[in-house]
């Protein structure tokens, strides 16, 4: 019996039952002053955003259409970009071209 309450006295981590959020005895954690300024910082900056997005840059006339130009010039680069990946062509003829040197029989 000694040696059993020597043993539970040297236990070396307590492990609580259940989940450590949820329940009767959950663990609630201290909000800091840090935590606060981070939160305020982060609402701010969301705040700004939608000042920024609230005010337009173009007016609606102006935004109509405005993509087609920039669209047809970025497929084009597109187009480009996958013709100078693309392997040249090649025909059996050029490949198999080397085997008619001759056409006479041996």
């Amino acid at each position: 019996m000694f040696f059993t309450r020597c043993l539970q006295y040297y236990k070396h981590r307590i492990r609580v039952p259940g989940l450590l959020y949820q329940g009767r005895n959950k663990i609630i954690l201290r909000i800091s002053v840090a935590a606060k300024r981070r939160a305020l910082c982060r609402l701010l900056v969301e705040q700004d955003n939608l000042d920024i997005l609230k005010n337009p840059y173009l007016t609606g006339d102006e935004e109509h259409g405005h993509t087609k130009e920039r669209s047809a010039v970025k497929t084009e680069q597109l187009r480009a970009s996958k013709q100078l990946k693309m392997i040249p062509h090649k025909l059996l003829e050029d490949e198999l071209n080397h085997l008619n040197c001759s056409k006479k029989w041996e």
